[in-house]
């Protein structure tokens, strides 16, 4: 059956529109946050998108938001939040991977992927076995927390440990995320970012994808 022109132009346009959609929840829900804790009983959008700056909400429109809250969304749709057996088996999987790809590297006799990440970049991907058994303990006793060493870890292959950390900072100063600590900050997601993200997705799929993940816990 061969694809019409129209159909291909309907899917391209139905993405774009998903992704817009998307990025006007972030800015909407970071004004709701930023406009509450300046204490606006009514908040005006334009005066509050006028403080925040060009700058942040650039950074706010950035597709590393995005990555972080597909990795978001798939933890909560997979169950890894609450289920520490098969967390574990995610995180002994995700290091597997990167070993994987190493060796392939190494027998290539190439230090760059093909998309033209460094190996050294993947190696700082790999948790250690403490990580694991932190993340995991914690999933059993109330519900998954990140650190973010090991969340950089998890996102090394799309992302710079700094860009991460970066991110974790914007995101957490507009009440997406609450970040924990002092000296090693533990991340907990506050379910924004999987619920927009989740809102895309249903967009185009034509189906409600949030209903029955339930809730994250905070």
């Amino acid at each position: 059956m061969t694809t019409s022109l129209t159909e291909v132009y309907d899917y391209v346009t139905s993405v774009g529109s998903a992704r817009s959609e998307f990025y006007a929840g972030i800015v909407d829900a970071a004004c709701q946050d930023y406009g509450k804790k300046q204490g606006m009983h009514e908040i005006d959008k334009n005066k509050v998108l006028d403080a925040i700056g060009a700058a942040t909400i650039k950074q706010l429109n950035h597709s590393n938001v995005e990555t972080l809250a597909q990795f978001l969304f798939l933890m909560k749709l997979f169950r890894l939040n609450n289920d520490s057996a098969r967390l574990r088996r995610y995180l002994e999987g995700h290091n597997e991977r990167l070993k994987a790809k190493l060796a392939r590297l190494e027998t290539q006799n190439t230090r760059y992927t093909a998309s033209g990440k460094p190996a050294s970049s993947l190696r700082k991907g790999l948790l250690h076995p403490e990580q694991i058994n932190k993340m995991v303990d914690e999933a059993d006793d109330m519900g998954l927390r990140y650190d973010q060493t090991s969340l950089g870890c998890l996102l090394a292959e799309v992302m710079s440990p700094a860009t991460t950390r970066n991110l974790l900072i914007l995101l957490s100063e507009f009440g997406f995320l609450r970040r924990i600590g002092n000296n090693t900050k533990v991340i907990r997601s506050l379910g924004v970012l999987e619920r927009l993200y989740g809102d895309r997705v249903g967009k185009l799929m034509g189906e409600d994808v949030n209903s029955g993940l339930g809730e994250i816990s905070q």
